[in-house]
């Protein structure tokens, strides 16, 4: 079994609650099959990191803990960056993951900030990505934005991405 397959295996009967106290959980979408993914990669030119394939053999999007993952339908790949979009934040911001050629090792989650030149890498991994969520979302109730960090001084996922893009013109400075 995958690293993937065995987070979320231990995680789709565990539930967990929001800021408000309502229960949140892991909803899986149907995998998609082998051939799909193949004709995927065909269609963006480019091969899925090991992990991120994985992924999608198990579930075409899910709801992890009130996250969205998106489905391949709605995921986009940035050929110039080499990363591809798999959570929408739904304020133009995203997470994705890298695909070879990129700037970040093959398979890092990263960060964009409403531009795909605008990156901050946030995990080695997605089976890191998947833990580091849960556990944020175990303790806090949720996920938290790199924005949120302007007045929470708490340890998160995304507590560094703020200072990483100190300097840089981009929304999260504006």
């Amino acid at each position: 079994m995958s690293t993937v397959a065995i987070i979320l295996d231990a995680f789709s009967g565990l539930t967990l609650k929001d800021e408000d106290g309502a229960p949140l959980g892991v909803l899986l979408e149907s995998p998609l099959a082998n051939k799909e993914l193949d004709r995927y990669e065909e269609s963006i030119g480019v091969e899925l990191p090991h992990e991120f394939r994985e992924l999608l053999l198990i579930t075409n999007g899910m709801n992890y803990f009130g996250l969205d993952i998106m489905p391949i339908g709605q995921q986009t790949y940035y050929r110039d960056q080499g990363i591809i979009t798999f959570h929408n934040w739904g304020n133009g911001d995203f997470d994705c993951v890298a695909a070879s050629p990129s700037q970040y090792p093959d398979g890092t989650v990263v960060f964009m900030n409403h531009s795909p030149d605008v990156t901050v890498a946030l995990a080695q991994s997605i089976s890191e990505w998947l833990k580091k969520a849960a556990r944020e979302i175990r303790s806090k109730g949720a996920l938290l934005h790199p924005s949120d960090y302007r007045e929470r001084r708490e340890q998160g996922l995304c507590q560094h991405v703020l200072e990483k893009l100190s300097g840089i013109a981009c929304e999260l400075n504006r």
